[in-house]
């Protein structure tokens, strides 16, 4: 249920206000309440700006981890502030990551948030992305930040570096959220940064198997699925899953750490319609935010389509035509236009993300175009996600990943073997 954000009120902007929580909504509404000091930030957006006082201050939206607002000044301008939720991790890293890569972003020539063209920009802004030879796996720091141990070199050896940013920023600890959520905070696990693109997949499953032998215990499937596989499962039986995916994590990834699929690449974690501002005047995006779980990682593991710019349809198109109505349009009603027309939209989308990769970004074409990309992602997806009851998924995965095997860049036999009872 969707309520108004025009309400100015000050317990207005510390609370929850895009909807309701079907459980639990004492504890959710509470994870979300952030108060702080409205006049201090005020103050401190003017002194800030230089652009005057703040005339007017409310909510634009929320997300999954921070609420954001419009802040209006004086002399017009606006600006976009990000606070975030109090469950939000890492508590220290995520902020200062997100910092630092607004920072590098806009060092490289990447306008963030100044004003793009909705149509190519965005192909556009991955492409430069895309090209920067950044080091390692991890997330972008600023060197004064983080201790010298926990720190990689910004750019590979030799890389040019005409504006010196490799004496500012650097690689460090990853931000993914799954390697901070709940007890994981506490735990010795490896973080990162990763110079070697396959110990970042072994670091996924070390830190699974690590949580789940300390903290996992036998449980049945969330719902829906708990309707159609009632009874309650092992952790160890998940234990098992993951030490099957420790034995086949060296192998997903191409050999050459020069080879194309290793290029370690920046890309927005979660490019959806909430995180993009469109000016209605212009129709040009003003700002681009949630940034704060980004991070560098191999192409074959970033690359695909954005939330934002997903397939709405349950296949892939044949050929790439633009979109068309259906021959019928003229005669649907209009509730039945309205669907079509939000369907045109999505498609128009998609379509238009494929012809600006295939004419702007070739080296992301062409990893989109590998065939065991989502086997490959959805292999290490499956992987990092914290033991909940379910064994399919993950075993499912482990047994795609093996019928494309003989695809993947290793002369070695399957490594591992499920019994015909795991098997049904």
């Amino acid at each position: 249920m969707n309520t108004n954000h025009n309400d100015t009120s000050e317990q207005c902007l510390f609370s929850y206000t895009s909807g309701r929580f079907l459980y639990n909504e004492s504890i959710r509404l509470r994870e979300r309440y952030v108060r702080f000091n409205v006049s201090a930030l005020k103050d401190g957006i003017s002194q800030h700006t230089g652009c005057g006082k703040v005339v007017e201050l409310r909510e634009l939206s929320e997300g999954g981890f921070n609420r954001v607002f419009l802040v209006k000044l004086e002399d017009n301008s606006q600006v976009i502030v990000n606070i975030p939720f109090a469950y939000s991790v890492p508590k220290t890293f995520a902020t200062a990551s997100e910092v630092a890569t607004l920072t590098f972003l806009r060092s490289n020539g990447v306008p963030v948030p100044k004003q793009l063209t909705v149509a190519t920009k965005v192909v556009d802004i991955e492409n430069k992305l895309f090209s920067i030879p950044f080091s390692s796996t991890g997330s972008i720091y600023f060197k004064k930040d983080l201790p010298l141990k926990v720190q990689t070199d910004l750019y590979l050896p030799g890389t040019a570096d005409p504006d010196r940013d490799s004496e500012n920023f650097c690689i460090g600890p990853t931000t993914d959220y799954m390697f901070w959520q709940g007890k994981r905070a506490e735990m010795h696990l490896d973080c990162g940064p990763w110079k070697i693109p396959n110990e970042h997949l072994l670091a996924i499953g070390n830190r699974e198997l690590a949580w789940t032998e300390q903290f996992g215990k036998p449980q049945g499937v969330d719902f829906p699925h708990n309707a159609f596989f009632p009874d309650v499962n092992s952790h160890k039986l998940y234990i098992a899953l993951l030490e099957k995916y420790l034995a086949v994590a060296p192998f997903p990834l191409p050999k050459e750490a020069s080879n194309i699929g290793n290029k370690a690449v920046l890309r927005h974690p979660d490019l959806t319609p909430s995180n993009v501002f469109v000016s209605p005047e212009t129709y040009k995006i003003t700002s681009i935010i949630d940034r704060q779980h980004a991070i560098v990682s191999p192409l074959i593991l970033a690359a695909g389509h954005p939330r934002l710019f997903e397939n709405p349809d349950a296949t892939t198109p044949e050929t790439l035509e633009p979109p068309e109505p259906p021959e019928e349009y003229a005669t649907l009603d209009p509730a039945e236009k309205a669907e079509v027309d939000e369907l045109l939209r999505r498609r128009h989308l998609y379509y238009l993300y494929c012809v600006f990769n295939g004419a702007q970004n070739n080296q992301h074409l062409s990893a989109c175009a590998d065939p065991v990309l989502l086997p490959r992602q959805h292999l290490i997806d499956y992987a990092g996600r914290q033991w909940m009851g379910n064994l399919m998924t993950l075993r499912g995965a482990l047994v795609r990943i093996c019928e494309f095997w003989h695809l993947l860049p290793t002369d070695k036999e399957w490594p591992i073997s499920f019994t015909d009872e795991e098997m049904h």
